[in-house]
């Protein structure tokens, strides 16, 4: 059996919680997604864009100049005036 990105429904995915839980429900595999951050950094989330799983609307003044609109070529993934991650240094992440 394979959890992607974790267990499924008992925690947000890509959480400790998340690959914990899996670990306990004795799964075979625990698929995780990486995505790099402009200094380097893997960070585990599914999307290259940030709007849909975390809060960078409430902070969007901040990091107005990195807001884009482009196809990621991955999986025909689009990212329509969002934020990617590897425009972003782990610590404004």
């Amino acid at each position: 059996m394979i959890a992607n990105r974790g267990s499924f429904g008992a925690f947000p995915e890509h959480t400790l919680g998340s690959y914990s839980s899996a670990y306990n429900e004795n799964v075979d595999f625990i698929g995780i997604e990486l995505q790099l951050t402009q200094d380097g950094h893997l960070v585990t989330s599914h999307d290259a864009c940030l709007k849909n799983s975390t809060n960078i609307e409430d902070h969007s003044q901040k990091f107005e100049e990195r807001r884009k609109s482009l196809n990621l070529g991955i999986s025909n993934e689009s990212c329509s005036n969002d934020f990617l991650i590897h425009d972003f240094k782990l610590e404004d992440l």
